[in-house]
């Protein structure tokens, strides 16, 4: 995890916070593959002059990471990277009278009159929104299993953008996968000032997924986006 988009091995290869082995790629792993991390929060993250990336390698055993090194095999490492901070919208609402609705009189404690839909739409129409950063507080790393012999030319555009082919024999590389499809928008934290000497909190998992179910996310993601 480092501050610098792209990942150079002399450089970040102190910044490593999580390693697993015995990984078999046709098979669920025998124990859950979890990892909790926090720290504090430089200020220039708070101040949105910096950003945190998360450099995700598989590999298989023994393989180097450093490609200035001779022995260095990129048929042997598969890579991803995934921003920890994003821009996100901020809600902020202006100062409204309500006319009308509140509590009936004749209504029991804890029974209250929503209003009508014209009222509601005069609150909502209200709310402005303004981009800032926020902080990602889980990956889920998953690796695509039963994928088939795909051929480049052959491949729907919504899978293509996922894959990664070896350039000199066109064969496909695993298939590593940021699942953040049940990832909820409201989970995300605000970065600002008031979370100086606050820890940030950093939920990592690994996992598998079948090829079926990677599709169907891919298909209902695209389908959001569209709207």
């Amino acid at each position: 995890m480092t501050s610098n988009e792209e990942f150079e091995y002399e450089r970040d290869q102190s910044w490593l916070i999580w390693s697993e082995t015995d990984i078999q790629y046709k098979e669920l792993p025998s124990y859950p593959r979890e990892y909790n991390f926090s720290f504090s929060p430089p200020e220039e993250l708070l101040e949105n002059k910096s950003s945190v990336y998360l450099h995700c390698f598989f590999t298989t055993p023994n393989a180097l990471l450093d490609e200035s090194k001779r022995k260095f095999n990129s048929r042997q490492v598969t890579y991803k990277m995934i921003p920890l901070v994003s821009l996100r919208k901020k809600k902020k609402n202006r100062e409204l009278k309500k006319l009308m609705g509140g509590v009936k009189s004749e209504e029991k404690e804890g029974d209250y009159d929503d209003g009508s839909e014209e009222e509601r739409s005069l609150v909502e129409g209200g709310i402005e929104s303004e981009l800032i950063p926020h902080w990602r507080p889980k990956v889920n790393l998953a690796l695509v299993k039963d994928m088939p012999g795909f051929k480049v030319g052959t491949i729907p555009s919504p899978i293509l953008k996922h894959l990664h082919f070896y350039e000199e024999t066109g064969e496909l590389y695993p298939t590593l996968y940021d699942n953040d499809f049940w990832l909820l928008s409201t989970s995300f934290t605000p970065l600002n000032s008031s979370l100086a000497g606050e820890p940030l909190n950093l939920s990592l998992s690994f996992n598998l997924i079948s090829m079926w179910q990677w599709q169907l996310q891919n298909q209902m993601d695209v389908r959001k986006t569209e709207k």
